[in-house]
């Protein structure tokens, strides 16, 4: 017996037990009836198959997968405490943890994999290199770098293209939970112990390790052998980056475009900013020459139409970080205001330095 005379039925189970995405390529480009079995594959074992060989076709390995997929988890995270918490145990692992649990409840498509490696070489490449004359090797090669070469000078050390990602991540988890926020739909946003989980354990850092007094930083993921790199120092890549002045030029740009920033400083403004920077992957494409397309204007303007019609009732509430100087963090979705407290240990007065003297 010949495989094409194999019923369809059991046609329909080869893929499943092909090795990797490579394979199932070239079993989908073998002949019209293989090729027809295979666009009946669910977008579950097209993730799975792409995920095992991440570290060839999708870097960086593992975020790029997760960006691509991490938003189904959102969804149904916002509608199940079970699925919350499911999430959260993820989110401790890492961002190893945080692909399985993808690879567990998400899907991908080969149509949304050939979208996404197209704007890889349009967009994502390009502002990874931006990013890295922001805060990576070609930042530090300005000349006149420590004497007013550039204005934000600061001893930091960035991979930049999983800084973009680890940016895009955050996006894509908390996007949906800012705009439910601004549409009075309070209850349906991932809260603030989730965002952390993702800074604390998918965004790490060195000072991060440990925590502080009121602040728990498992011995998970990143940080599970109890001696973390010290040279991993995401978190303050991250600061920085989102304090830079190009960077925040460059968003005040897109900003302009949809109607314009708020009163500087007002609390309005803090979760316009938030809205526009949290909308993952795609939102990306809005930095580059032509972009800002008019459907991505259209999105904006109804976000600040909707934040401009909003109540002093409805201003994110403050939540302590419990310091010897307290930082708040909001009931909102701002990684800035996460990344700082996670990364307090850098400074002196916090509970865990003086529970150290």
């Amino acid at each position: 017996m010949f495989l094409l005379d194999l019923p369809q039925e059991l046609l329909d189970h080869i893929p499943g037990h092909l090795r990797n995405i490579e394979d199932f390529l070239a079993l989908s480009s073998t002949c019209r009836l293989l090729r027809r079995t295979c666009s009946l594959v669910s977008s579950n074992t097209i993730l799975r198959l792409a995920a095992a060989q991440s570290s060839t076709f999708f870097r960086p390995d593992p975020h790029y997968l997760i960006a691509a997929t991490c938003s189904q988890l959102s969804k149904n995270a916002i509608e199940s405490a079970e699925a919350r918490q499911a999430l959260r145990h993820a989110l401790q692992g890492g961002v190893e943890g945080l692909l399985e649990h993808c690879i567990e409840n998400c899907g991908l498509t080969l149509a949304e994999i050939r979208r996404l490696h197209e704007m890889r070489f349009t967009i994502f490449n390009p502002l990874a290199n931006w990013i890295d004359q922001l805060a990576g090797k070609q930042w530090y090669q300005t000349p006149g770098f420590w004497s007013g070469g550039v204005s934000d000078a600061y001893t930091i050390f960035a991979e930049p293209e999983r800084a973009l990602y680890q940016f895009a991540i955050y996006g894509e988890l908390l996007g949906s939970s800012s705009e439910n926020y601004i549409r009075g739909q309070k209850d349906a946003v991932l809260d603030r112990e989730v965002r952390l989980d993702y800074v604390k354990y998918c965004v790490p850092d060195s000072v991060c390790a440990g925590g502080y007094r009121g602040f728990e930083v498992l011995n998970t993921g990143p940080y599970k052998s109890g001696e973390t790199d010290t040279q991993v120092a995401d978190q303050a890549a991250m600061w920085h980056i989102l304090k830079s002045t190009r960077w925040n030029r460059a968003w005040a740009e897109v900003r302009a475009a949809a109607g314009g920033d708020f009163e500087e400083d007002s609390w309005k403004q803090e979760v316009w900013n938030a809205c526009v920077l949290n909308q993952g992957l795609g939102g990306l494409s809005m930095l580059r020459p032509g972009g800002l397309t008019q459907e991505w204007v259209d999105k904006l303007h109804e976000i600040r139409r909707l934040i401009e019609g909003l109540e002093g009732s409805d201003r994110p509430s403050r939540v302590e970080v419990p310091l010897v100087h307290p930082y708040l963090t909001t009931d909102f979705a701002i990684l800035y205001e996460e990344a700082l407290a996670c990364m307090q240990n850098m400074w002196p007065g916090t509970y865990a330095a003086d529970s150290q003297a």
